[in-house]
């Protein structure tokens, strides 16, 4: 629907207000800004500075009591929590169950590929040389002869 009417939502606590601009229009534009200009100047604004009786803005903080209800989720640090748990601790604690396997076997082999390039004069037999993996300390074995 290329040159059609395109819908920009702006959500404001619960609710929705719609923009229609151009599908040429690109996003983040005037038309974006005139219309979150004009939900301020309607809604947002007026909702703040409308008091009770008691001088409190009921509808500014029912709509701010909406918006942390909608968001809360989105934004906390429980959800945050889970992200990182999920992305760095599991992989961490599985990295180090396989290296501590077989009473460390993984580590053992690396230490001793590490020793094996010194005693090598730094010099490494291996293709894999630079890699993160360790090589086996039999391809060290050549040159350090």
């Amino acid at each position: 629907m290329a040159g059609g009417p395109r819908r920009t939502r702006l959500r404001w606590g619960g609710h929705w207000g719609t923009v229609r601009s151009t599908a040429t229009t690109p996003p983040g534009t005037l038309v974006e800004a005139e219309a979150l200009y004009n939900l301020l100047e309607r809604e947002v604004i007026p909702e703040f500075y409308a008091r009770d009786g008691n001088g409190i803005p009921t509808a500014w903080i029912k709509r701010m009591r909406e918006s942390m209800a909608l968001l809360t989720p989105r934004f906390s640090a429980d959800r945050t929590s889970a992200r990182i748990h999920g992305a760095r601790y599991l992989p961490a604690a599985t990295a180090f169950r396989e290296r501590a396997a077989n009473k460390g076997a993984v580590g053992r082999q690396i230490v001793d590929w590490q020793h094996a390039v010194e005693r090598a004069g730094g010099r490494c037999a291996s293709e894999r040389c630079g890699s993160t993996q360790a090589p086996s300390t039999t391809c060290l074995r050549s040159r350090s002869s």
